[in-house]
């Protein structure tokens, strides 16, 4: 049981060098400027879990892959292989340690990848409520939280029937005040048009908006950007699907690099990432055994190898 503590300490400080710790940080630091640099707030749920998982699977695969090959290349097995010590904690402390480290790493990334990547602004928006509709205009109320000051970009979805384009009139009422806008000539399907607040008066904010002949509304409620905000955590997902696959493939890696070199160790990492798991979770534990008795059986033969 020693045996096995020892190893497992001497695998974490291996995976946790400061090296290791300042590439995660690094990589992480990195994901989270992708985020940044996306030109609409609403493709971060879908990339950064992705994101994560390939720069998780770039980090901890090699350093997984590194660990039993690098203390066999600087004499550690030999040292061991005369030791009173078992193949099996040994190969046990070595997986144990080793997954400890990646899991520390990864969560290190991630952590670096949403304290960087939660500060993208996005817009705060209020909807449209139906006010009154008639034949020729559409009046909207949009509820203003307090202490906002204009101006706001008011988004519409439209459906213009002429290509030539076709002109949107708005009028904007807060209180006793009344302001007509310059037309718009509409030619997409989305339209966004600059609106006053009418300061200093108080209340919601009624838009009354009128198309020309050859402009139909579309059939989303209209939106006003009222100002913006940062994003945060809660809008950056972890990919929680993939950390199952993530302990596979590193585990895989660590059981390969018992037996074999550097190389294969990693296309075996690689192998795990790209192999499909079933749902079913006895055939994933089977698999999960079938890797650590492969780190038992090669760490036994790494050490008769070694025996002098």
């Amino acid at each position: 049981m020693s045996g096995a503590f020892i190893a497992a300490l001497a695998a974490l400080r291996r995976m946790l060098s400061p090296a290791a710790l300042l590439l995660a940080a690094a990589a992480g630091a990195l994901a989270g400027a992708a985020v940044l640099g996306l030109p609409d707030s609403g493709l971060a749920a879908d990339i950064f879990p992705a994101l994560l998982q390939v720069l998780a699977a770039l980090l901890l695969l090699p350093l997984a892959a590194a660990l039993p090959s690098g203390e066999r290349a600087g004499g550690f097995e030999q040292l061991v292989a005369v030791r009173p010590i078992g193949s099996v904690p040994w190969a046990l402390g070595r997986l144990a340690g080793g997954l400890v480290g990646a899991a520390t790493l990864a969560l290190l990334l991630a952590a670096t990848a949403r304290a960087v990547g939660s500060r993208l602004p996005v817009p705060v928006e209020s909807m449209g409520l139906l006010a009154e509709q008639g034949a020729l205009s559409t009046t909207w109320r949009f509820p203003l939280p307090a202490g906002v000051r204009g101006p706001f970009d008011l988004r519409l979805a439209t459906l213009p029937v002429d290509p030539a384009g076709a002109q949107l009139h708005v009028t904007v009422m807060r209180g006793d005040q009344r302001e007509e806008l310059a037309p718009v000539t509409v030619q997409r399907r989305s339209v966004v048009v600059a609106v006053p607040d009418l300061w200093p008066e108080r209340g919601d904010l009624q838009l009354v908006l009128r198309g020309a002949e050859g402009l139909l509304p579309g059939h989303e409620v209209p939106r006003l950007v009222v100002g913006s905000q940062p994003l945060g955590r809660a809008g950056l997902p972890l990919p929680d699907a993939a950390a199952g696959t993530l302990l596979l493939a590193t585990l895989a890696a660590l059981a390969a690099g018992c037996a074999f070199h550097f190389e294969t160790a990693c296309l075996a990492g690689l192998l795990a990432v790209a192999v499909r798991m079933p749902a079913e979770r006895w055939i994933f534990g089977a698999v999960l055994a079938g890797l650590v008795l492969f780190a038992i059986l090669g760490t036994a033969l790494q050490r008769r190898a070694a025996l002098p």
